[in-house]
């Protein structure tokens, strides 16, 4: 199970994540914690915290502190793991 994750993460990126779409959901405002945070929290509960956070990638390096947005991701993504039996897999 946890291979196939990796497996539609990389189907997902490759078909969904254009840089059209990177700037639509650039457009959400995810520079502000609480925003990102539940951005990852959800996205972690639906396909797990590591890939979760594989799809947030392109969001993060184009973020105006990267740095910063990578310690959100990964507080949110760690801690929403917990929240449902599918986050709790990766």
């Amino acid at each position: 199970m946890f291979v196939g994750l990796f497996i539609v993460v990389a189907g997902f990126e490759a078909s969904v994540l254009s840089p059209d779409t990177i700037r639509l959901v650039s457009g959400l405002d995810l520079d502000h914690a609480g925003a990102l945070s539940l951005a990852t929290a959800a996205l972690s509960n639906l396909v797990s915290n590591v890939p979760a956070v594989l799809v947030l990638k392109p969001l993060v390096a184009a973020s105006a502190n990267p740095q910063h947005t990578w310690l959100i991701v990964a507080m949110a993504s760690t801690l929403a793991g917990n929240f449902t039996l599918v986050g709790s897999v990766g």
